[in-house]
This record gives C-alpha cells, structure tokens and sequence, in this order.
C-alpha cells in the first residue's frame, strides 16, 4: 500500500505527535509498504529528521506569515490554514494514497470526509481528544481509555484501538524491556530529566534549579543521587539558558543535544521527571518511575491515570520554584524510598509492543478486497485482558468444553479463579489476551482466551488457547494464534498438548510448532 502520513511539528505543536507516526512508519515499512510524511513547514518541523530516517516528505506550501496559536488548545492555529485549504493543498500534492493516517488535533471530520471521498482510500486517525472522526481505524493510546468512549464520534464499523496497550514506541523500547525487566534497584539513583523536544515553557531550567536547590539543602541528597541527566533540543528556546544553569555542575548534570537511542539512555537511568506526554508510555516501558509536570490542558487525564496506577507523582509547574513549599523535594524522596513499588506499577503500564498491534490491523486493511474496509466491517483482535474480565474467563473456565482438554481437568471455585487470574493480570512476565470479533450488529464480542505464561527457569513462553464453544469452527484459534506469533516470536514458544486433542495440535503444527517429545511442542524465536 502506499501510507501516507499527515502531521505536523513546530515549536508551538511540539515533536510528540511526528515521533510517534515515525514510530508506527518503522513497523509499516518493514511490511514492505511505501511511506510518505505530509506537513506544512514551519520552525522546528523536524523534515531532516524524518528524512534521516529513510522517509520521503512532501511538503505543502510554506505560509508567508505562520499563525500564533492563542493559547496551549488552539489547535486551529497548529494547522494554520482552514480544514477545507489544508485539504485542498493534499490533494493537489498526493497523486496516490489507499491508506492515510492523520495525527493532527487541528484536522477532523471534514477533512477526513475530503480526503476519503478523494483518493476512495482507507484512514486511520492517531488522537487522544476523544473528537468525531470519519475513519477505519481509531488508535487512542491514552492509559485507562476505552473503545466505547468513542463508540458514537465514529462510524459503527470503523475499529476502535484505545489505551496505552497500543503506545507507538520504537522497537528499541520492547527489544530492551527483556533487559528491564531483570534491572535491580541501584542506590544511588540516576534521574533523566526530557521535558519535551521544544520545551518552549522553559521547565527544564526550573527543574534543574529546584534540583540544585534540593541538593544545596538535603544532606541525604548525595547518598540517593548518583547523577542527572538531561536531554534538550538545540533547537528549544530554553537551550543556551539550560546551559548556563548545568556549567556549574558539569560531571554531576550530564546534558544531551541529541539521544539516537533514547531506550538504551533510559535503561541507564532509575528515575525520571517530565511532561506526561508520548514519552510517558516509553519511560513506563522500561520501569522508570516518575515525577511528572503537567505542561497542558490535554495531559492533565494521562496525569492523573499514571497518578492512580501509583507509577508516578505529580508536581504542579508553580510549585517547583516554591522552596517552602518541598512538593518537588518531597515527590522526589517518595519515589526514592518506594522506588520498586513504582517501578513494578510502571512496568504493568506499556510492554512496548503497540507498533506490532497496530502492524497486525493495518495488515488486516490491506486484505480488505473493498475500496474502504468499512463496507465489510473487519475486525479482529487479541487485546490485553483486564480486571472486569474475571466473571466472564470464570464462565468459560466451567464450561464441559474448556475443561475437556485443559492440563488441569478440575474447576476451579470462583476464589481460586480470582486469584489465579489477579495473579496473571499483575504479571510483568505473562500476558493474557481475550481474542474479539464483531457480530453482524457491529457490537464487539468477545469470544475466547489466549494466554502466554513465562517459564520458570527459561526464557520461554508456554501458550494456551480456548475458544467460547459457540465460535468454534470460525478459524479464530489460528487467527490468534497467528497474530500472537507476530507479537512475540522474539521469545520461544511451547505447547503442551494432550494426544487426544487432535484439533490443537494440527492448529499448533500448521502454526509452525514442532513436536519436542510427549505432548510438548516448540515454535523457536526468530
């Protein structure tokens, strides 16, 4: 297919919004599709970078003079021109697309509606304001959103992506989760300190000061704080003046124009500070506990989902040059003395895998044999299992049907059950995916169980499948399995199968298993 994206960076947007399409382009172009970014230039744009990542833009025509936004929600100035100018613009620019994706708060239905009705393609929108969209695919990757917020701002049979399960990450950040996962806690700690590609409000300056300020009046400081490090774009207004304040302190503040692999720095790093944006999602991955300042009207619910889920805390902006006040002082030494409590809490948040999810969707658009996949309503999906689960996979659990091939024939009491499943729920090792299909009513359904449980003593995965009896015979147990193989054929993955199941395990050989001895079978990492 020929992809192409339609955002926007600037120093007033910021850079988030780029990094994340560059992200997904990665995954997308590794499918052999071919990738074209569109965006309007304007200071801070980032067309070199995305061009040194091997992408092609095409540009719409500069503005002699470019729109101040009035305030942090101006999303109408980010665009600069009208919906209808800006679409206009596209269409004269692009010859060909069949699949468009917009990550824009300035772009919305009308320049969607535009756009289909154009090029008679598929779209696919990247937001995170909960807004009306025309589109086949909805990706929302705020922490704790659900798809039926969205249920009536799309039509019935666009498919709804939502939560922090589909953060669009470098594939860096799940390959050196692994390595995470097995970090200890190392006292002293090391702070990284990303306040956002542009930092235009200047936060990092009052981060760094407030740190000194704490240092100077905290005798335990020293013993706690090995180092800190800091990453600001040359590019940032606040750049010459985050100099000045870290030449004092060089070999203690160590700084960073430019991170190539941002994962790898983080993994050197136990403790963050930063905006609750995009990079939220990447500082969970890895285990980075945080202190987050909200910088804008659209972070405050990523904010406080992080607050609740206990993998950070939060600081007000007006509060970290208020020395009598010890918020930031007194967030920073929470952290400290309960560092692996919020360590583990990040870890549950994001396993970096959402570029593969979304890889496996955009492959099931490219299949649709109709000009826009909407006509036929494709939807499948394996997503991650959560706590209002429980009474369901418990239904499932007693049925004659499950238990007939299960290793274990005995059901369990509903106590048992809860707790096996909290258990797997809270695991930064397992993964629990319930497999969803569409009824012919549109309405999501959800029609079995696919499970991944890290081996003792091994590096391994054993998966396990069970379909609701009234889905069988629909080839949704080899879809998932498919789709699972995709996501973590990184690691080994077995199989115990019972000889009498000769279902499974044709499903299993045909999946690409090999028999290991009895009843056990092995798919090796790629």
């Amino acid at each position: 297919m020929q992809v192409v994206f339609r955002t926007d960076a600037s120093n007033f947007i910021g850079t988030g919004h780029v990094m994340r399409c560059l992200a997904l382009a990665d995954g997308l172009k590794s499918d052999g599709h071919r990738i074209k970014f569109v965006m309007r230039p304007q200071l801070g744009d980032l067309t070199k970078l995305i061009n040194s990542r091997g992408f092609e833009v095409a540009l719409l025509p500069k503005l002699k003079t470019l729109v101040t936004p009035k305030h942090q929600a101006d999303y109408d100035a980010w665009l600069q021109v009208s919906q209808e100018q800006d679409s206009l613009n596209f269409i004269e620019l692009i010859e060909q697309a069949d699949l468009v994706i917009v990550d824009h708060y300035g772009i919305g239905i009308d320049w969607e509606n535009r756009i289909i009705a154009h090029f008679q393609c598929q779209l696919a929108v990247i937001d995170d304001l909960l807004r009306s969209h025309s589109c086949d695919l909805l990706i929302d990757q705020t922490l704790g959103r659900k798809p039926d917020e969205y249920r009536n701002l799309v039509v019935p049979q666009s498919c709804i992506l939502t939560g922090s399960e589909y953060a669009l990450l470098k594939k860096d950040f799940s390959r050196i989760r692994k390595r995470a996962l097995n970090k200890s806690n190392q006292s002293p700690h090391k702070i990284l300190i990303t306040m956002g590609g542009i930092d235009s409000l200047n936060v990092t300056t009052k981060v760094l000061e407030a740190l000194i300020d704490y240092k100077s009046s905290s005798s335990s400081f020293s013993d706690n704080i090995e180092f800190i490090s800091v990453v600001i774009n040359p590019q940032s207004p606040s750049y010459q003046q985050v100099i000045e304040v870290i030449n004092p302190h060089l070999g203690f503040i160590k700084q960073f124009d430019f991170v190539d692999n941002m994962a790898e720095l983080m993994l050197e790093h136990t403790l963050s500070i930063g905006a609750p944006g995009a990079t939220s999602w990447e500082r969970a991955c890895l285990g980075l506990p945080s202190v987050i300042i909200p910088l804008a009207e659209n972070q405050r619910e990523v904010c406080q989902a992080l607050v609740e889920r206990c993998s950070a805390i939060k600081v007000e902006l007006k509060d970290l040059s208020n020395n009598e006040d010890q918020t930031f002082s007194s967030a920073l030494t929470e952290l400290i003395n309960n560092y692996e409590v919020y360590r583990r809490n990040a870890l549950l948040i994001c396993d970096g895998l959402g570029v593969k999810r979304l890889q496996a969707q955009f492959r099931r658009l490219a299949e649709s044999t109709e000009p826009n996949s909407r006509k036929n309503g494709r939807f499948f999906r394996c997503r991650l299992a959560e706590q209002a689960d429980v009474e369901l996979v418990f239904l499932w659990q007693k049925l004659p049907e499950t238990r007939r091939f299960a290793l274990n024939p005995k059901i369990p009491s509903y106590k048992e059950h809860v707790a096996w499943m909290e258990a797997k729920l809270n695991s930064t090792d397992n993964y629990f995916y319930i497999i969803e299909v569409r009824k012919t009513n549109n309405e999501v359904q959800q029609a079995g169980v696919l499970r991944l449980d890290k081996i003792d003593k091994c590096s391994g995965l054993l998966v396990s499948v069970f379909i609701e009896p009234e889905q069988h015979g629909k080839g949704l147990a080899g879809q998932a399995l498919s789709e699972i193989i995709s996501l973590h054929g990184d690691s080994d993955l077995f199989a115990t199968i019972l000889d009498k199941n000769i279902a499974s395990r044709k499903l299993f050989l045909r999946a690409g298993f090999k028999p290991v001895g009895n009843q056990n079978y092995i798919k090796p990492s790629s």
